[in-house]
């Protein structure tokens, strides 16, 4: 600690977090190689990838959430959209507004019920 208030740890960037930033590297890349010419095609398709993994990334931890349900959610195909949605519940004497995940697949929807821990948080 030398004195320091916060430890070394802290600064450092995990490694989640720098994958979400290399799109911002491969950007800055495809400048330099624009100017001198060379071919492009291989950085363009992992510019294209690198944008395209936090989604996925964020699509498997949502998914990862859901519990109770009885199918195989490889049955309902590719996920294309997952969010938060706010629901009407008619079904109430007063009709209720809900947050909701709804998962939006190739074959199918799920909505589910968020589940939070004793902080508010996503359980």
């Amino acid at each position: 600690s030398r004195g320091h208030a916060i430890a070394l740890g802290a600064y450092l960037i995990k490694p989640i977090q720098r994958i979400t930033r290399y799109h911002l590297l491969l950007k800055e890349l495809k400048k330099y190689v624009q100017k001198l010419d060379e071919p492009r095609e291989k950085l363009e398709r992992a510019f294209t990838l690198m944008l395209d993994i936090p989604k996925r990334t964020n699509d498997v931890m949502g998914l990862a959430l859901v519990k109770e349900y009885d199918g195989n959610l490889d049955d309902l195909g590719e996920l294309h959209h997952q969010g938060v949605y706010t629901i009407l519940d008619t079904k109430a004497f007063r009709s209720k507004e809900k947050e909701r995940q709804v998962f939006f697949f190739e074959k199918g929807i799920i909505v589910a019920k968020i589940e939070k821990d004793s902080f508010g948080n996503p359980a």
